[in-house]
């Protein structure tokens, strides 16, 4: 390419709306720019750089992100890529050998000064090393994210950062799983450089009780709106002092110990968008203290699965005049049976509730039939009911609901709607994911959804563990209604090669991306129709293991997945 037409296309992509994909384009762009006769191109080259730095700084500095392989590709040999100064945010996620020397590098090089993010995931090798590399570095000032998720900083680590006052302009700091325990936690908590902290994830860290109240009682913490502090064994003791960060819009203590003097605590907490207090203890008594407080008026998202909540702490929620924002509750695994449903069902405080997560309830048809029948979820968008105790009855409620009309996501796994609960749900229109799995389905069944036209939306479909045999496949397969389908699982269905086949010869299912036929009763024949299918040219992932397909079948298809650049299980 010429000069010009490198120009030509680099004005196209910063033409288009900011994105990761459209910057790294750019990114990609210089690279080929690089190898094309480097000498003879460096003036014009060095112009487009500069010219893509102006257009660039409209951009926010999320979408300017790269991985180091590709930031510098030859590392640590040579220089990194001369457009590297477009970069703003930097990931290691992906990148296998980031440890305690390129940390190094990056600490040490001005190169890396116009960093805004610095995101390292599951790095193992940085250690408590690392961490005071990157305190030391005063070429690390710009930073305003930094995560070092699981990357082994320890408690060393933590009051390296903490003591860093070249992190100042930190809004968020990410020490998940980092076993920083107390002493690390009360050092971030002390710090008088990490003031304009706004988000901070301490989750996974051993902070027990102790290094909770640190938290509430930080003078330095003060403007926390979004704070993580998940599996950290805190009980109600730690919590006492959360109350104080009053400007907190999240808070995330998932998987502690916290009972309901927790709840009566953090129910006074005037800001709450979101709160995620799952696999805890606050029972019925918990959910009261919530729902009884007007201060949650700005409450979006209640998340409090597996809580030893029961019909009484549903019927408070429901009944709660304090909680109309409400989009989003997940009162999955507690036991509010048919009872509780109905008070939710019932309730005119829930009207703009989108999502509705009562899986593992105990409930019957006839909390099924009231949720079907109420008036005010009429603006539900995703219903999840599974590992209940519905049968056909409550399936058939839910299908003929007049009110339930804004449906896009429907779990009913786990219950008994058999044949006619699937044939009934066939009718449900607007439906983009489905979930029948474990549900006694046979053939008649799959066949009901695979001639609905009504279904015309779905694009994930789930039939796993079933009984719809090859008859069942076939349907599917013949079906000119599921044409949008991007994930079907078909799992421990009984389906042999003939059903194999006919998926693979299906002219209906050319959008599927990821198909699950495993635990199946498929041979050699099946399993290379549908390797070998044109109709499946978008396939990422097929899934395959627990048939019947021998050792030396099984590795072809392994060596002609890859070539497909399809994932092969």
């Amino acid at each position: 390419m010429t000069d010009n037409e490198h120009f030509a296309t680099l004005r196209t992509l910063l033409a288009e709306n900011p994105s990761k994909e459209g910057f790294l384009q750019i990114i990609e762009l210089f690279e080929k720019w690089d190898k094309e006769e480097p000498q003879h191109h460096e003036p014009s080259k060095e112009m487009a750089i500069a010219y893509a730095q102006k257009h660039l700084s409209s951009w926010p500095d999320t979408c300017r992100e790269a991985t180091l392989k590709q930031f510098w590709p030859t590392y640590p040999h040579a220089e990194p890529i001369a457009s590297s100064v477009l970069i703003r945010s930097l990931d290691s996620t992906t990148f296998e050998d980031f440890g305690t020397k390129v940390m190094r590098t990056i600490t040490d090089s001005p190169i890396f000064t116009n960093l805004t993010a610095l995101r390292l995931s599951n790095v193992y090798h940085i250690n408590a090393e690392g961490a005071e590399a990157i305190a030391r570095s005063s070429h690390l000032k710009n930073l305003t994210t930094l995560v070092l998720f699981s990357s082994h900083i320890k408690k060393e680590g933590a009051k390296a950062l903490a003591a860093a006052p070249h992190l100042k302009n930190l809004t968020t700091l990410d020490l998940s799983y980092n076993y920083i325990e107390f002493e690390g936690t009360e050092a971030i908590a002390n710090s008088p450089y990490l003031t304009n902290l706004r988000t901070l994830n301490l989750s996974g860290n051993q902070t027990e009780n102790k290094g909770t109240q640190e938290i509430g009682n930080s003078k330095y913490l003060a403007h926390l709106t979004t704070l993580y502090l998940e599996g950290n064994f805190i009980k109600d003791e730690g919590t006492r002092t959360l109350a104080n960060l009053t400007k907190l819009k999240e808070l995330d203590l998932h998987n502690n110990r916290i009972g309901a003097e927790s709840a009566k605590v953090l129910a006074r907490l005037p800001n709450l968008a979101t709160l995620n207090l799952s696999h805890n203890q606050i029972g019925d008594e918990g959910a009261k203290a919530f729902a009884h407080s007007p201060h949650l008026t700005n409450l979006q998202v209640l998340d409090l699965c597996l809580n030893q909540i029961g019909a009484e702490g549903a019927k408070a929620l429901a009944h709660s005049p304090h909680l109309t924002n409400l989009k989003e509750l997940d009162l999955s695994s507690n036991q509010i049976g048919d009872e509780g449903a109905k008070a939710l069902a019932n309730s005119p405080h829930l009207t703009n509730l989108k999502e509705l997560n009562l899986s593992h309830n105990e409930i019957e048809d006839e909390g099924a039939k009231a949720l079907a029948s109420s008036p005010y979820l009429t603006n539900l968008q995703t219903l999840n009911l599974s590992y209940n105790d519905t049968g056909a009855e409550g399936a058939k409620a839910l299908a003929h609901s007049p009110h339930l009309t804004n449906l896009k996501e429907l779990n009913l796994s786990h219950n008994e709607i058999e044949d006619e609960g699937a044939k009934a749900l066939a009718r449900v229109p607007n439906l983009a994911t489905l979930n029948l799995s474990y549900n006694q389905i046979g053939a008649e069944g799959a066949k009901a959804l695979a001639h609905s036209p009504h279904l015309t939306n779905l694009q994930v479909l789930d039939l796993s563990n079933n009984e719809i045999e090859d008859e069942g496949a076939k349907a599917l397969a013949h079906s000119p209604h599921l044409t949008n389908l991007q994930m079907l699982d078909l799992r421990l269905n009984q389906i042999g090669d003939e059903g194999a086949k006919a998926l693979a010869h299906s002219p209906h299912l050319t959008n599927l991306k990821e198909l699950d036929l495993s635990s199946n009763q498929i041979g050699a024949e099946g399993a290379k129709a549908l390797a070998h299918s044109p109709h499946l040219a978008n396939l990422k992932k097929l899934i395959l293991f627990g048939n019947e397909i021998e050792d030396e079948v099984w590795n072809a298809l392994m060596e002609s997945s890859q070539k497909a650049n399809v994932r092969f299980y």
